[in-house]
């Protein structure tokens, strides 16, 4: 069995301001890296972990530098797992875009699954690569190894429609999950089984 955890990177400058920020590199705030300071000590306290990857942005890859730095592992970056490119929302506010993108945006918060950005991508591509990172990632790996990805929230919910079985027209019943919580699924027989989604009860 291969357990793979999966992170969404901690508080970000972005986040902080309400901003949608898909493929920007910004980095985290000061309060998300205290909250991935909480997370390293509640992991390796918990976890063991023999491989660590990351969309290979600056917020994903803070979030796991602390445990990069504690266990000596290096941090592989898998483009798969980026969050999905917003197009031209990307630094906008989200209120801003609700204002000027009705229609989208109403399909962004009602139906997630079936949104495309303007000038950007739709959920059904992030979707399809998160698939294909998960399926690379498991071909590489070997039985009893344990791996840890940091990501994003659409990829988290990509990726927790891919191990449920729940198709994109029912991913708005999927919830989001908090920025530095902790999920966990595993991979069997050629199989991907949830244990769980969007702990983070270590950061308070």
């Amino acid at each position: 069995m291969i357990n793979i955890f999966i992170v969404r990177h901690a508080l970000s400058e972005a986040n902080k301001i309400n901003c949608f920020s898909g493929r920007r590199d910004v980095p985290l705030s000061e309060e998300g890296k205290i909250q991935a300071k909480k997370l390293a000590e509640y992991f390796l306290s918990n976890y063991k972990v023999n491989k660590l990857y990351s969309s290979g942005l600056s917020r994903t890859n803070g979030t796991i530098l602390p445990i990069s730095e504690k266990t000596g592992l290096p941090i592989v970056a898998k483009p798969e797992f980026i969050e999905i490119d917003v197009g031209i929302w990307e630094g906008v506010n989200y209120y801003k875009v609700i204002e000027d993108y009705p229609a989208e945006m109403k399909i962004w918060r009602e139906n997630i699954g079936m949104v495309h950005c303007p000038e950007g991508e739709s959920m059904a591509e992030v979707y399809k690569r998160a698939e294909l990172g998960l399926n690379k990632i498991v071909k590489e790996a070997k039985n009893g190894d344990s791996i840890l990805i940091a990501t994003h929230g659409g990829v988290i919910r990509c990726i927790q429609s891919i191990v449920k079985n729940v198709l994109l027209e029912k991913m708005h019943t999927i919830n989001w999950v908090n920025n530095a919580s902790l999920s966990q699924i595993t991979y069997e027989n050629g199989k991907f089984t949830p244990i769980f989604f969007g702990k983070d009860d270590y950061l308070q």
